[in-house]
């Protein structure tokens, strides 16, 4: 009954809601004609939450489903506004940005400070329900997407209801005051531009320095905007960068130049500057540009840049402030006792186009997806020596084929392991450092969408050939292992120890192609190593045992979810069912004899373990999230 209600309520909403599509920000009276609409659909839900028969969270959602079929922005803005007020009153502040970030994708024109006046009027009855975190979040929503109204908005209501602020609120509501103070420098700077342009004065020397003062908030597309109409070799290391022609020795001289920039410069300035040389330090790496004492110098400034955030074996000691606000920034060091340590690389927010061209069916074709959040993942999979530390034994048949290999530093792997085992790790060191993660985060396995984010790096697939979807075999070699590599590392190891590498590696693996140990090809332009071309690696995606499972040519004969749509997973995407049988999904990762995408497959096998490693995140609770829902 509730399916068919649903289909009646969708059915109508497009023809009520049909007549008169606006293409912009709904006016007052398109407004004021789409709530009396609603109204009417939504009387009988919102009836049965005043009886306690439905819950604010779960009217909530099901307002956010029926956005997708709404066919004029008006009818989109009034259900999200409804969801938005649902969640706040339940306190959800995370899944109320959420629902905002999608009003700023179904409409157009959002105004700034729209998201501070729906907000800001439920901050107080956050601190009287002592809900510190919800208004850091609401608070670190606006600050992520650079809204000084409503920045400015929810500030205030914070000052006032939350005159003691520890803890997450604190550090972002530190961050509110550099914010501020940058914002009024960048409005006054501005202005200062305009009025020389207008009185036809030098420009130059102005927009180095409005240039300079973006690049330190972050905006470095409008910083180049503003270097590339300078004059001498800033403006032509800002056009070389935005280039689509750019040479892969130009990433070598890009990296140098703002280097040298940054040593004329102090703070927020200095930083962003060579954390953006970094980035074309590692690229220049990455490509083999860079060798001998030029590599060692390049990377000796890369770790300048990377402040490591170091907790030790014994938490309860670990200052908090560094993760407090759960934005990423640094890498972590986990030290998990005897020299043993797990490198966490940080994974900024942001958007990006998910999938490849290549591929016919929807869970892969390109569509674009939203991290709202930042999370650190792991630099390497998960390795032997890590997974023992914690009292556990490697299966390994062959110990002395381990050693031939790579030794404690290999992927932990089949035979044996199992995603299962994997989300067991996990939940034991999300209760060991529980101090010291931010509110909401945990360690678990990566989602499908943040494996192939941090893979591609928001990379240039002209420089940074992580980014791209397909390797040739040149490149393949150069930057991963092949079947034939594996196999003949493991011979030229294998000097006296009597087996047949061949053989063996069929009846260990199940496969001609072992892991390897971490580290021995180039990391991509984040930092993140084996990201292609070592192990597969368990995802935190499954699917439900009801969906059909298709051959995909595409993956070697691997099941894949052909039949798996994305509508309405755009943001934070994550596909999970209950059921201990359903399907996993997993980071195809090997060579397979041709050239291959970097993609995701789910498959009926694999929670057995077949050839089959991990790495972790630091992330949000996702599951959790989504069963709340």
């Amino acid at each position: 009954m509730t399916k068919f209600r649903t289909i009646i309520f969708a059915v109508y909403l497009c023809f009520a809601l049909s007549l008169e599509v606006s293409w912009g920000m709904p006016t007052d009276a398109e407004l004021e004609k789409a709530k009396p609409i609603i109204h009417s659909l939504t009387a009988d839900d919102f009836a049965a939450l005043k009886a306690g028969k439905k819950k604010r969270a779960e009217l909530a959602e099901e307002l956010l489903g029926y956005v997708v079929r709404a066919d004029t922005e008006a009818a989109r803005f009034q259900l999200i506004k409804l969801a938005f007020n649902l969640f706040m009153q339940e306190g959800d502040c995370a899944n109320a940005s959420a629902a905002f970030v999608k009003l700023r994708e179904g409409v157009k024109d959002v105004p700034d400070g729209l998201f501070g006046t729906w907000a800001a009027g439920f901050v107080p009855g956050l601190a009287k329900a002592g809900n510190a975190d919800g208004a850091a979040i609401l608070l670190e929503s606006a600050l992520d997407a650079s809204e000084m109204q409503s920045v400015t908005a929810i500030a205030q209501r914070v000052r006032v209801s939350f005159p003691r602020q520890t803890g997450r609120l604190a550090a972002v509501y530190a961050r509110t005051v550099e914010f501020t103070r940058r914002q009024k420098e960048l409005s006054g700077l501005k202005a200062a531009l305009k009025k020389a342009v207008a009185e036809n004065k030098p420009t130059a020397a102005l927009r180095e320095r409005y240039g300079t003062a973006l690049a330190a908030a972050g905006d470095w597309n409008g910083a180049l905007d503003e270097f590339a109409q300078g004059v001498g070799e800033l403006a032509e290391i800002a056009e070389l960068e935005r280039s689509p022609n750019r040479q892969i020795d130009d990433a070598r001289r890009i990296a140098e130049f703002w280097w040298e920039r940054s040593d004329t410069m102090k703070g927020d300035s200095a930083k962003a500057f060579r954390e953006h040389s970094a980035k074309w330090y590692r690229i220049s790496i990455a490509n083999g540009v860079l060798s001998g004492l030029n590599k060692t110098l390049a990377e000796k400034r890369i770790a300048e840049t990377e402040r490591t955030v170091v907790v030790s074996a014994n938490a309860s000691d670990v200052p908090t402030a560094a993760l407090s606000a759960g934005k990423t920034g640094a890498p972590i060091l986990i030290k998990m006792g005897k020299g043993v340590v797990m490198e966490f690389m940080p994974i900024p927010a942001g958007t990006f186009t998910m999938g490849y061209k290549s591929s016919p069916n929807y869970c892969h074709y390109p569509h674009q997806v939203t991290i709202t959040r930042s999370f650190w993942i792991g630099k390497f999979p998960v390795t032997i020596e890590q997974w023992e530390q914690t009292g556990r034994q490697a299966n390994w048949e062959h110990r002395s084929l381990k050693n031939i290999l790579g030794g404690i530093k290999l992927p932990v792997s089949s035979p044996g392991l199992t995603r299962d085992d994997a989300s067991r790790f996990a939940d034991e060191l999300s209760a060991k450092y529980a101090k010291i993660l931010p509110s909401g985060y945990i360690f678990r396995l990566p989602t499908m969408a943040e494996r192939e984010y941090a893979c591609r790096a928001n990379g240039n697939p002209d420089l940074d050939w992580y980014a791209k979807p397909r390797l040739t075999e040149d490149e393949y070699q150069k930057y991963c292992w092949t079947c034939e590599e594996r196999v003949r590392f493991a011979k030229t190891k294998a000097k006296g120890v009597d087996f047949d590498p061949n053989n063996l590696l069929v009846k260990f693996w199940g496969v001609n192609f072992p892991p390897v140990a971490v580290g021995m090809k180039p990391g991509n332009a984040w930092g993140i190593y084996d990201i292609r071309g070592n192990v597969h690696e368990f995802l935190l995606d499954t699917f439900s045992t009801d969906i059909s499972l298709d051959i995909d040519h595409n993956t070697r004969m691997f099941m894949t979810t052909m039949n798996t749509k994305w509508e309405g997973m755009d943001t934070d995407p994550l596909f999970w069912n209950d059921s201990p049988n359903a399907h996993t999904a997993i980071a195809w990762n090997l060579w397979a004899g041709d050239y291959q995408d970097e993609i995701s497959i789910a498959a009926r096998d694999f929670n057995r373990g077949r050839n089959c490693g991990f790495r972790l995140v630091i992330g949000p609770d996702l599951v959790k999230e989504k069963k709340s829902r």
